[in-house]
């Protein structure tokens, strides 16, 4: 499964993800570069995948503020200094997480809107180049483990590699 994504892709992959994909089971591995286009009945599970999947990280992000500013403006003081450099620490990092889910479900809605026009599983690069359609997939096996992708493997190196250098 290593081929599906690239260096430093984070996977978020939420537990919803790993129970509703085990009953759709799709063939090819995601370095066979072999994967057709997407069919109908592939796009009402990816859509349903996705809404799945935002319903769970939008749970999430709602009890990550609401844990995060629960605490913030509280009139008490903490016993000890280190308590302050605790609570503000934990904000923080609840605060970042949050972040991450907000972008990951910018991420879902843009891709439910490439389900919308027709462009779900295309790769946005490979038709930015000028590739056709059918060179432009995404592997199936690569949406299934992350729904929302834009890329393939091979582009999304691609901008890693320029990110990074």
């Amino acid at each position: 499964m290593d081929g599906c994504f690239s260096k430093n892709e984070r996977l978020v992959k939420p537990a919803i993800l790993e129970s509703s994909v085990e009953s759709f089971i799709i063939e090819g591995t995601c370095t066979s570069g072999e994967d057709t286009m997407l069919k109908a009945e592939d796009y009402e599970h990816f859509r349903d995948l996705l809404h799945k999947v935002e319903t769970r990280i939008r749970g999430d992000y709602e009890h990550l503020t609401d844990e995060a500013l629960e605490n913030f403006g509280d009139s008490r003081s903490p016993q000890h200094l280190a308590e302050l450099g605790t609570d503000a620490y934990e904000r923080e990092f609840s605060l970042r997480f949050a972040e991450s889910d907000q972008h990951v479900l910018e991420e879902i809605q843009a891709a439910l809107g490439r389900i919308e026009d027709g462009t779900y599983g295309l790769c946005e690069d490979c038709l930015a180049a000028g590739k056709s359609n059918a060179k432009s997939v995404i592997p199936k096996t690569r949406l299934k483990e992350i729904p929302y992708a834009r890329h393939c493997v091979s582009c999304e190196r691609e901008r890693e590699s320029r990110e990074a250098g």
